[in-house]
């Protein structure tokens, strides 16, 4: 599929939607992740049927294509993707968060920073991310809560680069905090 998706094939993207209904779960994800790479936005709504897939895996992967071609045009979306945010799979509720923030869904500012103390450190982060980018000031009461919890944090430990899924170190998260808040008070880009 990847090389399909970086051909000059015309017909490339219906090639690869051909994948979104096989078996295997890391194929139709593999799907999902060329056609948001190509912006193939004629297929979203077969995208936007796979975040309702048994398999986590799917719905991360449908979540990550749609928020690499979504954009402020489709904040319609954006109840599909709050819908996401209590999904059992980590991966897929960062999917979900990260797609908020691409359609710059400023509505749903008030589910995202409500989530920010109870959610998984891991996705805490790109929670912090998206409400920077929203630039709320409602988010600030949730960003500064938070930002006082991580400062009684050990931020001793080794710092090592983070994959997506899990938890920021402390240091990182501070900065990300701090950014955040920046950008919501109009001080950072």
């Amino acid at each position: 599929m990847a090389e399909w998706a970086q051909s000059g094939d015309s017909d490339k993207e219906n090639r690869i939607a051909v994948y979104l209904s096989h078996t295997d779960p890391d194929v139709v994800g593999q799907a999902c992740f060329q056609l948001g790479q190509l912006k193939a936005r004629a297929h979203i709504p077969a995208l936007l049927a796979l975040l309702n897939h048994r398999d986590g895996r799917v719905v991360n992967m449908a979540g990550a294509g749609l928020r690499d071609m979504l954009d402020t045009r489709d904040a319609a979306l954006a109840p599909r993707f709050e819908a996401l945010l209590t999904h059992d799979f980590l991966l897929a509720r960062i999917s979900a968060i990260e797609a908020l923030g691409r359609i710059h869904s400023t509505g749903s500012v008030p589910l995202l920073a409500g989530r920010l103390q109870s959610e998984d450190p891991a996705v805490q982060f790109h929670i912090v991310h998206v409400l920077g980018t929203l630039r709320s000031r409602q988010a600030l009461p949730a960003l500064e809560a938070l930002e006082a919890e991580v400062r009684t944090k050990d931020m001793s430990s080794p710092h090592f680069d983070r994959a997506r899924g899990t938890p920021a170190h402390p240091k990182l998260m501070l900065e990300a905090i701090a950014l955040a808040m920046q950008q919501i008070q109009g001080k950072a880009p």
